[in-house]
């Protein structure tokens, strides 16, 4: 079986979104991609990551006025973000994501965002690695 990295489990290169933009435009972007984390870049540095999440619970908190509010992604955004380098093990990115329940790491190379590994992405890469062991049996 060939060697998992998180160079085969992340989504590379990942969408971001600016800290001064607002959460509608972090929103449409999530639902132009199809997906649910973003990594924030503030005055071009990795500063933090939104999810999906963030934004429903900040746009129901405002309430019915929410579409007239313009709140900028900075103001919900985690920015005690899970940073891992890409040579880190997948392994030990899995356990730490597990113990620490978190949804989505962002990965760096030298310093720089590289990609996103999420929890999605992890069980994709556990199911493949179980259908090519022949663990593929299914549920009658």
């Amino acid at each position: 079986m060939p060697r998992v990295t998180l160079v085969n489990v992340m989504t590379p290169f990942p969408h971001h979104v600016d800290a001064a933009q607002d959460l509608w435009t972090a929103r449409a972007r999530m639902d132009q991609y199809a997906i649910r984390h973003l990594p924030v870049i503030h005055d071009g540095e990795l500063a933090g990551i939104i999810s999906r999440r963030d934004i429903d619970v900040a746009i129901a908190v405002v309430g019915p006025d929410a579409s007239r509010v313009r709140l900028p992604v900075w103001s919900v955004c985690r920015r005690d973000v899970f940073v891992v380098d890409i040579q880190t093990p997948v392994a030990k990115v899995a356990d730490d994501m597990a113990n620490q329940q978190i949804g989505s790491a962002l990965v760096t190379k030298n310093g720089k965002l590289a990609g996103i590994v999420t929890t999605v992405d992890l069980c994709r890469t556990l199911g493949r690695m179980l259908r090519d062991a022949g663990h593929s049996d299914s549920v009658a």
